[in-house]
C-alpha cells in the first residue's frame, strides 16, 4: 500500500470516528470529553487532507518526471550507494542494501530491466518514494542526482589553492 492509499484509508476511518462521536455529541450535548475529541478529530483530519494533498501533488509531479528516467540509471545510484546485486531474474534485478543503512538483513530492492511504460513508471515512483526516505532526500531532488548521476561529482577543498574531484 502507497502513502497515498494509506492517507485515503485514515481519512475514510477519520471520518467514521468522525460521524460516530456526532452522533453521540446529539444524545450527551453536554459531554466536554465528547467535544474535545471531536475537535481533536477535525483537527486531525484537517493535517490527513493536507497531507493527502501535498502526496497527490508530489505523485503528479513525480509521474510527469518519471518518463526521463531509466531503470540504469537506478542500477547505476544503486552500487554507487553500496546496494549488492542478489538476484537477476527475466524481468527483474535484485539489489540488498549496504549494512551501514541499518535496514533488515533481508531488504531488497527490485529494480525492472526494461522500461515498459505501463509498468515502469509504477516501479519507478515507488523506488523512488523508497530510496528518498531511505537517503533523508526529496523525491525531486533524488530525481535529479538519477536522471544526472552519471554527471555529478563531489568536490572538496584541500586548501585554499588546491581543489580536488
Amino acid at each position: 500500500m502507497n502513502t497515498i492509499q494509506l492517507l485515503e484509508q485514515n481519512i475514510s476511518e477519520t471520518y467514521k470516528l468522525l460521524f460516530s462521536y456526532e452522533n453521540r455529541l446529539t444524545k450527551e450535548p453536554a459531554n466536554f470529553a465528547l467535544r474535545l475529541t471531536l475537535q481533536s478529530l477535525r483537527t486531525h483530519l484537517n493535517e490527513l487532507q493536507t497531507q493527502y494533498r501535498e502526496a497527490n501533488e508530489l505523485s503528479s509531479t513525480l509521474l510527469d518526471d518519471i518518463e526521463h528516467l531509466k531503470p540504469q540509471y537506478f542500477v547505476d545510484f544503486l552500487l554507487l550507494m553500496g546496494w549488492i546485486p542478489i538476484t537477476e531474474g527475466e524481468h527483474f534485478r535484485e539489489y540488498q542494501a549496504p549494512h551501514h543503512l541499518g535496514l533488515p538483513s533481508d531488504y531488497f530492492l527490485e529494480v525492472p530491466k526494461e522500461s515498459a511504460k505501463n509498468v515502469w513508471q509504477k516501479y519507478a515512483i515507488r523506488i523512488v518514494e523508497m530510496l528518498s526516505k531511505i537517503y533523508h532526500c526529496t523525491p525531486e531532488d533524488l530525481q535529479i542526482v538519477l536522471k544526472r548521476g552519471h554527471h555529478i561529482f563531489s568536490m572538496g577543498i584541500t586548501d585554499k589553492k588546491r581543489w580536488i574531484s
